[in-house]
């Protein structure tokens, strides 16, 4: 059965979070009318939320914008995944594996998420490494770590509140954004 996937994306900018409930209650109804259950929410991204009532700072203003969040999936059963930005800080460390303190004015994303995914390419930071590294020996350290993870995609998971937190690894094209699990290209 190769039934269509209903997608519907709302790009309107500026909403606030009532608005995002309102628009996903009467996309669900519409779902509903045609025989199809909404199945996920994807925000992209939670800073560009606007918050509900001003707060004296940003962390007060995303924390207040995730629990409604959270409260208003819960209420409407259907699961919201925020996408987030994630720190500078990252760029400066060695190892340039996401941790949860690199969620960019986070709020209470810690604290409220059932889950929190990032995603990691090793490849990508070993070639950026490569290009600067005058050494032979250690371009060529590189090179193999490079070619080791060659369109691996790691789904970092250091929050799952009712499962074990640990790392998945997947195929990634990026050329064609598709992702497949890394036994169908094991050798």
């Amino acid at each position: 059965n190769n039934r269509a996937l209903p997608i519907v994306i709302d790009d309107k900018r500026g909403r606030i979070v009532d608005d995002i409930i309102s628009v996903t209650r009467r996309t669900k109804a519409m779902f509903k009318k045609q025989g199809i259950e909404l199945g996920l929410v994807i925000i992209d991204h939670l800073q560009k939320i606007k918050p509900s009532r001003q707060r004296s700072n940003e962390y007060g203003e995303m924390t207040e914008t995730v629990r409604r969040m959270k409260d208003g999936a819960m209420q409407m059963g259907v699961p919201v995944m925020l996408c987030s930005q994630l720190s500078r800080n990252l760029a400066s460390r060695e190892d340039k594996r996401p941790l949860m303190s690199d969620l960019r004015d986070s709020g209470a994303i810690a604290e409220e998420a059932d889950i929190i995914s990032m995603l990691y390419r090793d490849e990508y930071y070993t070639r950026q490494m490569m290009e600067t590294e005058t050494d032979s020996e250690k371009w060529a350290n590189l090179e193999a770590r490079q070619e080791a993870n060659k369109n691996v995609l790691e789904i970092l998971n250091p929050k799952v509140r009712q499962g074990e937190p640990r790392p998945i690894k997947v195929f990634i094209d990026i050329g064609t954004n598709r992702i497949n699990s890394m036994a169908r290209y094991s050798k």
